[in-house]
């Protein structure tokens, strides 16, 4: 795997996660689709160029190299081996990675909500997500 400024043991990865776990307006009793963590997949949110963090059922995480507004509605492109997917998706989070690294880049943490998914693009995601596409935690 490619150096995506992405790390996953105890830096920056776990800080933008946890920002955005700590931001969630989910109760601790609502139950959400099982997150699944992807391996670097190219994608495009609004025109604005990233990768995707992780993937579930209803959503993804996303660190993009520009800011995106909260509630924008917008296309996101996610890039396969299959090829480019596009669905309908809106901004629920947005903001600056917390990794001094990445501010100097002007990474952004994106959190994305899908809207109704056709036929192609909700195969994409069941694909993505594995086994974990049907689970709540």
């Amino acid at each position: 795997m490619k150096d995506t400024g992405i790390t996953r043991a105890g830096t920056a990865f776990e800080s933008v996660c946890a920002v955005m776990r700590n931001e969630s307006r989910l109760s601790k009793r609502q139950s959400r689709s099982v997150r699944v963590v992807v391996g670097d997949l190219p994608v495009r949110i609004g025109g604005v160029a990233g990768h995707l963090v992780n993937i579930s059922a209803t959503g993804a995480l996303a660190r993009v190299w520009g800011p995106l507004s909260a509630a924008a509605e917008c296309t996101m492109e996610i890039n396969t081996d299959m090829g480019a997917v596009a669905l309908g998706a809106r901004v629920v989070r947005s903001g600056l990675v917390p990794d001094v690294r990445a501010r100097i880049d002007e990474q952004y943490v994106v959190a994305i909500a899908f809207g109704e998914l056709h036929e192609g693009a909700q195969h994409a995601v069941q694909l993505l997500c594995g086994d974990a596409y049907a689970r709540v935690e």
